[in-house]
């Protein structure tokens, strides 16, 4: 493999920045802690690897942060697109220690994971930040991790490495690159060898492609040009069928369970007359047993008296 793409994304706080810097094996991308963003747009760096591997890491600002505009969010995720032009090959979700993962967090999960598709959940591995503080408390990642966080972590297969991104240890440093792309590896051949790609996705990297190129030549950045204004307007109108696409498969789905549920509840009055109409015929039966048992033990009588 020549090159891998990751794609960093989680809230603004949680060491993003940090994480890919450490990933890249240098301080490429400005990092503070706290809840103020530093990384305002998608940025990239690479590393060169073992056996002439590239590792080619995106940083991508707070898209998990609800204070983000739309128009925003859509402009980066172009941007983002554009940057990974061999496809993506691990959406690392970085979420620290320190921080708990809220409900708001996990809602813009679920839009990410609306947009682009429930396969991405196959390429995407969790890393958490602060691992220091987990040494320096003597726990366990399973002493800190919350239900919804265990639950998120099932549904990414349990593909978590933990980072401690302030450590001066090199050797450390590398070990968790190392533990991080061997886990990126793994899933990437579960996935056939292939980078993550949609529909959606391929439409969109068609478009970033189609112009980037011209005005990477010019050295402009088409991110702020009006042809890429016009890819996100068609952006958004992808998304916008896609959830009209959902929605309209949700109302049919949703009426086949009505109906579903008609039927079963149909079925059930059906189920409960014969039950009673057994019932009836059981009650005559124990009866007409009854009136035989003392009709038997009245002719046993009869013969007494006879004898």
């Amino acid at each position: 493999m020549a090159t891998t793409t990751l794609v960093l994304i989680g809230r603004t706080g949680n060491g993003k920045s940090s994480t890919a810097n450490s990933i890249l094996g240098r301080n490429a991308f400005k990092a503070k802690g706290g809840q103020q963003s530093v990384t305002e747009l998608c940025q990239q760096g690479e590393r060169k690897w073992k056996e002439g591997r590239t590792i080619n890491v995106i940083d991508t600002p707070g898209l998990f942060d609800t204070k983000r505009d739309r128009r925003f969010v859509e402009t980066e995720i172009v941007r983002c697109i554009d940057l990974a032009r061999d496809g993506v090959h691990a959406f690392i979700l970085v979420l620290s220690i320190q921080n708990r993962f809220t409900e708001e967090e996990l809602n813009a999960f679920e839009k990410f994971q609306f947009l682009f598709g429930p396969k991405v959940l196959d390429y995407m591995t969790i890393v958490f930040t602060r691992g220091d503080e987990l040494e320096a408390d003597c726990l366990t990642l399973e002493d800190y991790l919350e239900s919804s966080v265990k639950k998120l972590m099932g549904r990414c297969e349990n593909r978590v490495v933990v980072f401690d991104n302030r450590t001066k240890s090199e050797t450390k440093r590398e070990c968790q690159v190392t533990k991080l792309l061997e886990t990126v590896d793994k899933s990437i051949a579960d996935n056939g060898g292939r980078p993550y790609s949609n529909e959606l996705f391929e439409k969109a990297k068609e478009l970033c492609r189609t112009t980037s190129q011209l005005f990477s030549i010019k050295g402009v950045d088409y991110a702020k040009t009006p042809e890429c204004q016009e890819q996100v307007k068609l952006l958004n109108e992808m998304f916008a069928r896609k959830i009209e696409e959902s929605k309209i498969e949700m109302l049919t789905t949703t009426k086949g369970l009505q109906e579903q549920l008609k039927s079963m509840q149909a079925q059930k009055d059906t189920f409960y007359e014969e039950i009673c109409s057994v019932k009836k015929e059981l009650n005559e039966a124990r009866k007409k047993y009854a009136k035989i048992k003392e009709m038997q033990d009245d002719a046993c009588c009869s013969g007494c008296s006879i004898v």
